[in-house]
């Protein structure tokens, strides 16, 4: 059975490593405290999410569309974008 972090990394065409685990968890941690959970639930229900690897600068993002905004969260904060 395979780990989300190795799925995620599977989707974004790089070998699994440890530290895609930590950053990935990074991100969930992050945006699982308050008041960030309420920042994002306040938009809605996403109706595209996904986790993004920049190679270039090695670093991962959660990408979520919603109906009226798009957000980018990384490890230490939320970009919303309007659509």
């Amino acid at each position: 059975m395979m780990t989300k972090a190795e799925i995620i990394c599977s989707c974004n065409d790089i070998p699994y490593n440890i530290k895609h685990e930590h950053a990935i968890q990074e991100i969930d941690t992050f945006m699982n405290t308050f008041p960030n959970y309420h920042t994002i639930a306040s938009q809605g229900i996403p109706t595209k999410e996904q986790y993004i690897y920049d190679k270039v600068n090695d670093q991962w993002s959660r990408y979520m569309v919603f109906h009226t905004n798009t957000l980018t969260v990384t490890n230490n904060q939320i970009i919303i974008n309007s659509n």
